[in-house]
């Protein structure tokens, strides 16, 4: 198959559970749509990545692949919450139709970093996956650049150091995310309690805000108020019942996780001086919008 001459790119998110693909066209308009499928295993992505190229009936002029793990030098990368452990190399991503000199690898949150950057430079790039929830009155100045703080729950941290003025942007991953988790107040600390009880291991801010952590959050507050804990609660139904107005255990809940994921918000922003913005991205952030809305961060 040769390649294409319409200069159609690929982007492909090879998560834990799902693999998402989207395309970008020359005109700098984007596929709102993004395909999605379950892929859980090597020969599961590469059977996906082959039906995409042959649908397109053209090797993409070029590809972002983006992992949820450490790729090295943007070559390889293992797959650790896949069965089997399966590395994933350049040359088997080559193998199934992408192109040989255009074809990148990157982890989520470079992927990520990359992705708010270009929205932020190029208005004309449509997006219904950003929203903004902060500006600074007075705008951003070149001189004070335009760094950023990323977090995508569950949790992923990044900061992106943008000179403006030079034209460079250095998306730099985290860890800070396994730091020690922090008491917020008295009915966070009772909840800790609760969970060193039930976990039997030190929390770190990441325990929390994950979908295992709103669950164990919504459990916690469920004990402590002396309420059985009555059937499978996944941090999907949580945010359903949030949105409902059904359960104010599960409002309690919701608002804990975000409440801990703005914390480490301002952990990286005394880091990176995040002028240029600090952003919560995911679908499930996108679709808890009118929750986030109620100025709980």
């Amino acid at each position: 198959m040769a390649r294409g001459e319409s200069g159609i790119g690929v982007a492909i998110d090879v998560g834990g559970t799902n693999t998402r693909l989207g395309f970008n066209f020359p005109d700098n308009s984007c596929q709102h749509e993004i395909i999605s499928k379950q892929v859980s295993s090597k020969t599961e992505l590469e059977d996906f990545m082959q039906e995409m190229v042959g649908t397109m009936g053209e090797i993409p002029s070029k590809c972002v692949v983006d992992f949820t793990g450490p790729v090295w030098e943007h070559r390889e990368v293992q797959l650790t919450n896949w069965s089997g452990n399966p590395k994933i190399r350049l040359s088997d991503l080559i193998s199934c139709g992408l192109p040989d000199d255009a074809t990148l690898m990157v982890t989520d949150m470079e992927a990520a970093g990359y992705g708010v950057e270009s929205l932020a430079e190029n208005q004309s790039v449509p997006s219904c996956r950003c929203l903004s929830l902060y500006e600074p009155p007075g705008g951003v100045s070149e001189e004070s650049g335009g760094n950023k703080v990323i977090l995508a729950p569950g949790l992923g941290t990044i900061g992106v150091l943008s000179n403006k003025k030079k034209g460079t942007v250095e998306p730099i991953p985290s860890e800070v995310q396994h730091l020690p988790l922090a008491v917020l107040d008295e009915e966070h600390h009772e909840l800790l309690d609760w969970y060193r009880s039930y976990r039997k291991y030190t929390r770190s801010w990441k325990d929390f805000v994950s979908g295992k952590g709103l669950e164990d959050i919504y459990k916690g507050f469920l004990t402590i108020g002396g309420q059985p804990i009555t059937g499978e609660y996944s941090a999907g139904s949580i945010a359903k019942s949030v949105t409902e107005g059904s359960d104010p255990v599960c409002e309690k809940a919701l608002r804990t996780f975000y409440r801990c994921a703005g914390k480490v918000a301002q952990i990286l922003a005394l880091v990176y001086q995040p002028f240029g913005g600090i952003f919560l991205c995911g679908d499930n952030s996108r679709r808890n919008d009118p929750f986030l809305r109620q100025g709980i961060l």
